[in-house]
Parts: C-alpha cells; sequence; structure tokens
C-alpha cells in the first residue's frame, strides 16, 4: 500500500459526511424544528433528565391530546421554557379530585406515562378542578 493512501480515503468518506450534516443542520434550522435538552424529570418515564428532544413548531390547532407542548409563561419558571403534555383541547371538559384521574368529557382518562414518587406509573394530578377548556387552546 502506498503511504498517504490511506488519509485520501479517510477523507473521501469525511468530507461527504461532513457535508451531509452541514446541509442537515441547516435544513433543522430552516424547517422549524428546534431542538432542546430536556433539563429536570418531569417528563419521566417518557423522556429522561438531559434527554434532547426534537420539536417542530405548530400552529395551536394542530395540538392534539397526548402531543408534548413546549411553551413559557411570564408569571410561572421566571418564563423559561416548559414542556407538558396536552390533556385536552378546545372544547374539552376536564373534571378531577385530588389524587385521582382526570375524566375528560365524562370518560376517565387513562394516563399510565405519568410517574409518582415512588416510581410507579399513575395518573394521579394535583387539586380539584372542573374547566371546560376554551375553543381555539390546547
Amino acid at each position: 500500500m502506498r503511504p498517504g493512501r490511506g488519509l485520501r480515503t479517510t477523507g473521501w468518506i469525511l468530507l461527504p459526511l461532513g457535508l451531509l450534516v452541514l446541509m442537515g443542520s441547516v435544513l433543522l434550522l430552516r424547517t422549524g424544528y428546534t431542538v432542546v435538552t430536556l433539563p429536570g424529570g418531569a417528563m419521566e418515564p417518557t423522556y429522561g433528565r438531559g434527554e434532547p428532544l426534537v420539536l417542530e413548531n405548530v400552529e395551536p390547532s394542530q395540538v392534539r391530546p397526548g402531543d408534548v407542548v413546549q411553551f413559557g409563561i411570564s408569571e410561572r419558571w421566571e418564563g423559561a421554557p416548559v414542556l407538558q403534555r396536552v390533556i385536552a383541547v378546545g372544547g374539552d371538559h376536564v373534571v378531577c379530585c385530588d389524587g385521582g384521574k382526570p375524566a375528560l368529557n365524562g370518560r376517565p382518562s387513562a394516563e399510565p406515562y405519568v410517574m409518582d414518587e415512588s416510581g410507579e406509573t399513575t395518573a394521579a394530578v394535583a387539586g380539584p378542578f372542573d374547566v371546560t377548556v376554551p375553543e381555539g387552546r390546547p
């Protein structure tokens, strides 16, 4: 084997690979996708702490129950982005009691992806409430 041939072969492999990565990054930035790293464990067991997630920017009308959304509320968490799962959308009626399972439009909601302090999956939520989600709101 001639000297330098391995380096040339490596260049022929890495150059196209590098270009693909560069083009993919540019496309990711221009197509409405965002990459975030999950800072806490609030989405476990579905998503773990420190796990990178690719989020798609969509219109509120495209959000459906079960989707995970990122948003910010200036009055909470110092306006920092928050990830939460949607359990209801505009027009849905949600009722729940302290520590119980929420009912969506009169039917019990099964949420096997929520974990309690013991590490068991549960659908327990905080505080009693009875709300109807306003139209046009996820």
